[in-house]
């Protein structure tokens, strides 16, 4: 059926024979070695001088029983066009040549179907057929097929197949499905200058988003974002070559707070923006919640169901789709059928939490109010920001945390709060509508005072923030409970060393009352309506015994939105697995688990970040083991404040490990985050001898920018926006 009619054979360049005139002229001096190396150089040479050189053509017919395909691999996601060479039939008849487009040879969906008649065709040249993007960045192979409405071979156009090695195709095929050894002599291309492109990659993501979130925004927020880490790195560099010196100056602190506020309000309009709505956890219920209190002012009652708009909006951002690991999709990227899709709209969801955190709601409520006339999608983003802008601030108390624990080394100043600042599951946590951002703020302001107490004076002011935060912590969240046997370790202590021991003993009573005043009578109600002290907690006393009218009627399942009443079905973990398995789970949930946990970071990235935390517990427990076998009181030691991170830590840890078991989500230990980085930085500077500190503290700072910058760029971007990641792209840019 293919019969060769054209065979041409490369001739060798004038390179190549002015390179054999060389080596002729000092073959004799050569040893054996140098010639078979100079013999492979050469041929290699001339190959690539000549990418014709070894192949041959030949020009098959394709007519209605006759057409030929090729499938080819395209990682670049935004086909524009596919170059064919093409030579008219000599009767030149009327006809027409088609080129259709599939994922596979088999596929019932055809992408597109471009046909062109014969006669507009130069003969003998490449044709250009024009597609719209394909944008299907999974699975980056397709199938073009080529043929025509000619009836016989006498009037069918002809198609160029190519012998030889081209890397982004398999054999061709005819319509019967035979594999052919020879590749269409087809050309990619996307006819595109380097600012369109960057102008596509851009406008991906406005993909369901409100007005304001347009490509001339993502442009400039990514050059000062830029701009803002290049100069993170330099004021970090110069701080700590300052500290380094032998004596250092006085430090101005300033300009690098202010550098940290910066960042860290850039960084949550950048999250809160790029991820689809509804892909943070539970946002669905949380907004529909505050939904509920701005617009009826009062707590809904027990099974009310989500509002009907949030669900309608769910489907219009392929919710359902992007939960099960499919994308979502554009425009013209309809024709893509994934089974993994699902309409949430016509559901019954429930809001599962109205008796288990009051105050985040009412707060974000009172955003939620003057924006009645916008549609839902532009609601949620507004209140994403509203929500950046009640924690943007965060990475500042982490500054100033770090101080107070080493007031003497101003290099953990520096260090901790740029590990923060470039936490991405904090800021992500940071930057949606959830109450853990607003329990994170409360929990660090805790600590900060807390902390603070233990090198100045405990001020009445201290009390009541104290008090009120506390709170405000237990009104948002019961997990806040955790968080007060460490207190009480440290305010033991502060007790223990106070020359007016009653006097303090007083003030910490006050602040007891007030958070008992301000949140114990919510939280008292919600174990007496509920029956548990945690959710979910089946391993504390009064654990996983919810009422059951919580789960009343339809549930949420398959949705990402867990029900109080699935929370008591969790099977029990043995405890030798559970020792191993509780930790893991935890590390992988601090580190990368976005949106619903269909965005994981690469695996080598949890492996990496693995090894470096365990040689920082490695520098702790050596540290720890000095302070035991040195002749220096423990407890004096221990006032320094890390001792204070790492009893904080550990009883947090432990009881939220306990309660949860092998299920613990690592966004729940994030009240504890500063305490944990504190721990972290102290452990590896172990390893770093006193004179390398500006430098290995250096390389730390530059390392987490790259695992930040990494995360983004390879994994949060390519998994929403069908853009592969740069390790991919780079090669096809140009």
């Amino acid at each position: 059926m293919f019969s060769a009619s054209n065979t041409t054979q490369g001739s060798p360049p004038l390179i190549f024979i002015s390179m054999v005139n060389l080596l002729l002229s000092r073959w004799q001096v050569l040893s054996i070695e140098r010639r078979v190396f100079c013999t492979v150089t050469v041929a290699l040479i001339a190959i690539g001088a000549n990418p014709s050189f070894g192949q041959r053509e030949e020009w098959v017919p394709v007519f209605v029983g006759q057409k030929t395909g090729q499938k080819f691999t395209y990682p670049f996601s935004n086909l524009d066009r596919i170059g064919i060479d093409v030579r008219r039939a000599v009767s030149d008849a009327d006809v027409d040549l088609f080129v259709q487009l599939k994922k596979r040879p088999d596929a019932t969906t055809t992408i597109a179907l471009v046909r062109v008649p014969t006669t507009s065709i130069v003969s003998g040249t490449t044709h250009w057929f024009r597609f719209r993007p394909v944008g299907d960045d999974e699975i980056p192979i397709y199938y073009l097929s080529v043929g025509s409405t000619a009836p016989s071979v006498a009037s069918a156009p002809t198609v160029r197949i190519v012998y030889g090695s081209v890397p982004w195709c398999d054999g061709t095929r005819d319509s019967s499905g035979v594999s052919r050894a020879g590749t269409l002599a087809i050309s990619l291309d996307t006819e595109r200058s380097m600012w369109t492109r960057i102008s596509n990659v851009l406008a991906r993501f406005e993909i369901d988003k409100p007005w304001f979130y347009s490509r001339y925004f993502y442009g400039a927020l990514f050059i000062i974002y830029g701009l803002l880490v290049v100069e993170f790195l330099r004021v970090t560099y110069g701080l700590l070559r300052r500290i380094s010196d032998p004596s250092p100056p006085i430090v101005s602190w300033r300009g690098f707070v202010f550098l940290l506020l910066g960042l860290g309000l850039v960084r949550g309009v950048l999250y809160s923006s790029l991820f689809p709505a509804w892909q943070a956890p539970d946002e669905p219920v949380h907004f529909a919640t505050s939904l509920y209190f701005a617009e009826h002012g009062r707590r809904p009652p027990i099974e009310t169901a989500i509002d009907r708009r949030v669900l309608e909006s769910m489907d219009r951002a392929d919710y359902a789709l992007i939960l099960r690991g499919g994308r979502p999709r554009p425009d013209w990227q309809t024709w893509i059928e994934d089974p993994r899709s699902e309409q949430v709209g016509d559901r019954r969801a429930w809001l599962n939490s109205p008796g288990l955190s009051f105050m985040a709601h009412p707060i974000l409520s009172f955003f939620l109010r003057p924006t009645r006339g916008s549609d839902v999608e532009t609601r949620l983003y507004l209140a994403r920001l509203c929500v950046v802008m009640l924690t943007f601030a965060l990475a500042t108390l982490s500054w100033a945390i770090a101080r107070r624990t080493w007031p003497n080394e101003p290099v953990y100043a520096v260090l901790v709060p740029a590990c923060f600042t470039f936490f991405p599951m904090m800021t992500y946590m940071s930057s949606f509508v959830t109450y853990d951002a607003l329990i994170n703020v409360a929990c660090t302001i805790v600590i900060f005072i807390v902390f603070r107490g233990l090198h100045h004076p405990w001020r009445w002011q201290d009390t009541i923030a104290v008090g009120l935060c506390l709170g405000l912590a237990l009104l948002i969240k019961g997990m806040t409970l955790l968080l007060l046997p460490g207190l009480c370790c440290i305010c033991g202590f502060m007790i223990y060393r106070s020359k007016q021991r009653g006097s303090m003993a007083r003030r910490l009573a006050v602040s007891a009352l007030i958070a008992g005043c301000a949140g114990g009578w919510w939280y008292a109600g919600n174990v007496y309506e509920s029956g548990a002290i945690l959710p979910g907690a089946g391993g504390l006393p009064g654990g996983g015994s919810l009422n059951p009218a919580w789960s009343h009627g339809e549930m949420n399942v398959d949705l990402g939105m867990g029900t109080p009443g699935q929370f008591g079905r969790l099977r029990p973990t043995p405890l030798p697995i559970a020792i191993v398995k509780t930790p893991v789970n935890a590390v992988r949930g601090m580190l990368g688990n976005f949106g619903w946990g269909n965005a994981p970071i690469p695996e080598t990235l949890y492996w990496i970040s693995g090894l470096i935390i365990l040689m920082a517990g490695a520098g702790i427990v050596i540290r720890v083991c000095r302070v035991i076998f040195s002749k220096t009181p423990i407890l004096a030691r221990l006032s320094d404040g890390i001792g204070w991170h790492g009893a904080l830590t550990l009883c947090y840890g432990g009881l939220l490990m306990f309660a949860q078991g092998r299920s613990v989500l690592g966004r729940y230990f994030f009240p504890v985050l500063v305490p944990m980085l504190c721990l972290f930085v102290y452990g590896l500077m172990t390893f770093i001898p006193p004179r390398y500190r500006f430098h290995g503290g250096w390389l730390l700072i530059a390392g987490v920018v790259l695992y930040d910058t990494t995360i983004l760029v390879e994994t949060i971007i390519p998994r929403y926006y069908l853009i592969p990641p740069p390790s991919r792209l780079l090669p096809f840019i140009n």
